[in-house]
């Protein structure tokens, strides 16, 4: 990867909703010039996901349209709250 397209150090916030309107908000970061090393935790939740308890690593996985755009490839572990 050039250098006119190296990372200076990311951070993204995600807020997914689902069919129920229940949601989380994920932060992470990708601190990888290459856009490698990026990790993310849930910092807040609502519905079934309040209370859950979500980190894991990730990967940029498409092109970037602009700023605040962009997917992710996200791997990690869930524990929801009972």
């Amino acid at each position: 990867m050039g250098p006119d397209y190296s990372n200076k150090g990311s951070t993204f916030r995600c807020t997914a909703t689902d069919a129920d309107g229940d949601g989380y908000v994920n932060v992470g970061s990708i601190t990888g010039a290459d856009w490698s090393v990026c990790s993310f935790k849930t910092v807040a939740g609502r519905g079934k996901y309040a209370g859950a308890a979500v980190s894991g690593v990730c990967q940029p996985t498409g092109s970037f349209a602009g700023p605040d755009t962009g997917s992710f490839h996200w791997r990690g572990e869930w524990a929801l709250a009972e």
